[in-house]
């Protein structure tokens, strides 16, 4: 209760006081009532003055006292967190910033240092482009005046036709704006020797893609053609190495298909080569393949990851090597679906992947310009 609490009660006290002293002084000192009015009022000023210095004297007492105290807390506790100050541990310095590398450079270096190792290799050294192509080419050459445009064709669920896969397809588009296809380049390029560049030139395009893709739709592959001139050379399969390792983590998402007929011709050291980049997490599918094929393929890969057998051939197949192939990881893509009957066929025989014009023709792919340029 603060001290001035019942200060109006006490003034209140003191006027009555006072007018009773007004009123009884006369008759009782024989005094005027001006006089006794007077004292009384006197008296009852010097009461309250009195009573109110006593009050504020109380409670600067109080205030000081709070004071001392508060400040007394405050000195606790300042000496209590100094305490636990000198007791913290010395902090561990900051780990060093490591900037991350920009991945689409580092793509980009890879890829052209793939290009020239294997120009090089393949006894075609690169040149520096001018403005009007390049300097290594003859005048007219329609692959290297022509720029790679892929063309998708998807490869889908034969039960419910989802879209799963897509093989990548090479075109070449002039600069006319005539696109080519491989019944007319791909001459040109195995008579030059020149079918490691274009197969070079297809996987920088399929990897700007798969970048441009980003992390969507991981679970969906991209099937790269490797020509058999190309794997016939041993630089083109160490350029092909090297490239698996710089870019192991598109291992899911990229798969290296071959035609049956070059993978039986493939030597001893080739199968060593490819089964190198296999450990590294590619697949690699097989096209074209026949009945008689599959148990000498077997051989050639640790696990093939695709087969690649026309529609027609697999109503001959035995359900048991398909059944097995399947339990050990193979799948089996049925080609050539081009009607309903073939796609009927194809589930009838347990088949649950399949491709041709039925589900869909190749498309051009979408891809932004530095994809273009690289390619």
């Amino acid at each position: 209760m603060s001290a001035h609490d019942g200060l109006p009660l006490r003034l209140a006290c003191y006027a009555a006081g006072a007018a009773a002293l007004s009123l009884a002084g006369p008759a009782l000192w024989a005094v005027t009532g001006a006089v006794a009015a007077t004292a009384a009022i006197a008296a009852g000023v010097c009461f309250a003055v009195a009573d109110v210095l006593f009050s504020t004297h109380r409670l600067a007492r109080r205030a000081f006292a709070a004071t001392a105290y508060h400040k007394a807390e405050v000195a606790a506790l300042s000496a209590r967190v100094a305490g636990l100050e000198a007791r913290r541990p010395a902090a561990e310095p900051a780990p060093p910033i490591i900037e991350k590398p920009d991945v689409s450079l580092e793509t980009a270096n890879n890829l052209l240092q793939f290009a020239a190792h294997v120009s090089a290799r393949c006894g075609r050294q690169a040149e520096p482009e001018i403005e009007s192509g390049r300097t290594d080419a003859p005048e007219g050459d329609p692959i290297s005046d022509a720029q790679i445009e892929l063309h998708l064709q998807p490869i889908v669920g034969i039960s419910d036709r989802r879209v799963l896969h897509y093989e990548a397809l090479t075109r070449l588009r002039s600069r006319t704006g005539t696109l080519m296809m491989p019944a007319e380049f791909l001459p040109v390029a195995r008579a030059s020797g020149r079918a490691a560049e274009l197969d070079t030139r297809q996987l920088s395009s399929i990897v700007g893609l798969c970048h441009r893709i980003g992390d969507r739709h991981m679970e969906t592959r991209l099937f790269c053609n490797l020509s058999g001139d190309s794997l016939q050379s041993a630089a083109f399969r160490a350029s092909l190495a090297g490239f698996a390792r710089a870019q192991k983590a598109l291992s899911p998402r990229i798969v290296f298909e071959i035609d049956a007929a070059t993978a039986t011709a493939l030597s001893a050291e080739a199968v060593a080569d490819l089964r190198g980049v296999e450990a590294m997490g590619f697949a690699f599918s097989v096209d074209n393949v026949a009945l008689g094929d599959i148990a000498r393929l077997q051989g050639i890969f640790r696990r093939p990851g695709f087969l690649k057998m026309e529609a027609a051939m697999l109503a001959d197949a035995d359900p048991n090597v398909l059944k097995a192939l399947a339990r050990g990881g193979t799948q089996v893509i049925a080609t050539h679906v081009e009607t309903e009957q073939h796609a009927l066929s194809v589930r009838r025989s347990g088949v649950e992947l399949g491709q041709g014009f039925l589900f869909g023709k190749p498309r051009p792919a979408r891809m932004d310009d530095s994809a273009r340029r690289a390619a």
